[in-house]
């Protein structure tokens, strides 16, 4: 059965329109957590842990990906700490009991743009989400999505909006059961 979602007119946006995904995610068989994640906003003691989560990241996409990715972390140190003080930017962290920052999503506000065509919305777009390898599967990214989705409900956002690269089939599988579907389809051609 379906969990009911707290926002469901941001969940029907989002079922109505949704992108694809830059992130990876890898997900080991559901192991419940004995206590819900906290979370919160990230500070400039958390960007130590940022880099190491992006380390993660970064490492699965150049598995993923190694003709497009090399390795390293998509955002150092100063341009992390740059992100949690832009009010634009909005960088929050799950703590679980034994791990401070087990997780994190980096989110930014899409104003709208000038167009002949498209109707001026505004988006929240989810730049990167990411739960340590240790604390897949116990309910870290799906408490980081329901953050997601309050802070986008907040600003007033039309929808939410992500990337997802192709063979990433288990973050894709992550984000369609919190009612994300693709939006448009990027193509390419190796040359």
């Amino acid at each position: 059965t379906a969990m009911r979602q707290p926002f469901a007119s941001l969940s029907a946006l989002c079922a109505a329109s949704a992108p694809s995904v830059t992130l990876l995610l890898l997900f080991s068989p559901f192991k419940p957590m004995t206590t819900a994640p906290t979370l919160r906003p990230a500070t400039a003691a958390d960007v130590p842990r940022l880099v190491q989560l992006l380390t993660q990241i970064s490492l699965l996409h150049h598995e993923a990906r190694p003709d497009l990715f090399g390795i390293g972390q998509k955002y150092d140190a100063s341009e992390l700490l740059a992100l949690i003080n832009d009010p634009m930017h909005w960088v929050f962290v799950a703590d679980v009991p034994g791990m401070a920052v087990a997780g994190y999503a980096i989110c930014q506000q899409q104003d709208p743009e000038a167009s002949r065509v498209l109707c001026p919305v505004r988006t929240f777009y989810l730049d990167d989400l990411c739960v340590d390898r240790a604390c897949q599967g116990q309910g870290v990214g799906t408490a980081l999505m329901q953050a997601v989705r309050q802070e986008a409900v907040r600003r007033h956002c039309h929808h939410l909006t992500l990337h997802v690269w192709q063979g990433n089939d288990s973050a894709r599988t992550f984000y369609e059961a919190q009612g994300l579907r693709p939006m448009y389809t990027a193509m390419e051609c190796l040359l």
